[in-house]
């Protein structure tokens, strides 16, 4: 199955032209231009990687991003920043909002499809650990209610011998009065 990969700018030839290349590289490619319909469309359908434009008019990137990474639908997806803005600040801000790489517009397709290749990598690196842990969560709480379980069983049987501990006195101690009872009335009878 072909990975997912959203592409959310403004600029309709930055859109065309990853829509085109990614297509290229067999992946199967949404598109916005802009970040609020971006935005639905993340949340609405799971995706492998998202590419943002931070500069867009309406709800900017990096708004974008701050959402994306606050919903646990989209919080661990990799996210590829793009941006005119090549300033170390444009890029620290970016990174600081949750972006997971960063591209300077203009750029080369090839350069933009290999980010695309790792951010691929990572995402599928993500989901195994995430299957994983689940997995191990579940084996944790099996393990936890066998050991409950058998807690209990030991608890049961540590009470089950107290009580019959407790009868066999009790019923040697009816036993003792009962023949001392009975010695009792035969030494009655005799005398």
């Amino acid at each position: 199955m072909a990975e997912k990969i959203l592409v959310i700018d403004d600029q309709i030839d930055t859109l065309e032209l990853a829509l085109t290349n990614l297509e290229m590289e067999g992946y199967r490619v949404a598109t916005s231009l802009n970040g609020k319909n971006g935005l639905e469309i993340a949340l609405s359908k799971p995706q492998d990687v998202i590419v943002l434009d931070i500069m867009m008019p309406g709800m900017d990137g990096l708004e974008v991003c701050r959402r994306l990474r606050k919903s646990k639908k989209t919080g661990y997806v990799p996210i590829l920043m793009l941006t005119a803005k090549a300033g170390i600040e444009g890029i620290i801000n970016g990174l600081k909002m949750g972006a997971t790489e960063y591209l300077s517009k203009p750029f080369h397709i090839e350069e933009f499809l290999v980010r695309i290749k790792t951010l691929i990598r990572i995402k599928k690196a993500e989901d195994k650990l995430i299957r994983t842990n689940k997995h191990l969560e579940k084996l944790v709480a099996e393990r936890t209610q066998k050991l409950i379980e058998a807690a209990r069983f030991e608890v049961l049987g540590k009470m089950a011998g107290s009580i019959g501990h407790d009868l066999s006195n009790l019923l040697q101690s009816i036993q003792g009065q009962n023949e001392l009872a009975q010695l009792y009335d035969d030494s009655y009878v005799i005398g």
